[in-house]
């Protein structure tokens, strides 16, 4: 990717680098994540785009969390959390960060808060707040019930409203569950 940052699409290549952190931490080649990560995390404070710092602070939630390190997750996304409450135009963001909290709390076996955090998630992607990211609100409602799914079958519950939900929403973006 050095060629996109050398002809001065270094915002393109950052997020360039970002993504394909995604697809490295989803497919378990975390040490390969972390490196794209780390750089693209440094160009986003550089430039002072808080939006995508905040984007950035959600995938490497996901990554702390796919590394086993929920602890840290859990600190991380709790303060973009904080950042993102700041911020206008970040309402897709801002579930996915409740989301990704959620994960953090359930990975430490709080699932109380857990479900609490999901719920909030929705909420907070069916709110009338500004979505500025170009990113499916009714994307982030459906992983915020795929969460909640997924807890309720961790902890023996129905999961079946939480399931129909999930598929109701997902399914039409070509979402597989």
């Amino acid at each position: 990717m050095k060629s996109w940052s050398d002809t001065g699409a270094s915002s393109d290549a950052a997020e360039a680098k970002s993504l394909l952190a995604r697809v490295l931490t989803n497919t378990g080649q975390l040490e390969e994540a972390q490196v794209l990560l780390d750089e693209s995390m440094a160009y986003f404070r550089e430039a002072g785009d808080e939006a995508e710092v905040l984007r950035a602070d959600a995938r490497m939630g996901d990554w702390l969390l796919a590394s086993g390190e929920a602890d840290a997750a859990l600190r991380l996304v709790t303060a973009a959390i904080a950042r993102a409450e700041q911020a206008d135009g970040v309402a897709s963001l801002a579930s996915e960060l409740h989301r990704l909290r959620g994960r953090a709390l359930g990975a430490l076996g709080d699932t109380h808060e857990a479900r609490a955090a999901f719920e909030y998630a929705v909420a907070v992607a069916r709110s009338t707040e500004t979505n500025l990211l170009g990113r499916s609100t009714d994307f982030e409602v459906g992983q915020a019930y795929a969460a909640l799914a997924s807890l309720a079958e961790e902890t023996g519950e129905d999961a079946a409203g939480y399931a129909a939900a999930r598929d109701e929403i997902l399914r039409p973006l070509g979402v597989i569950c």
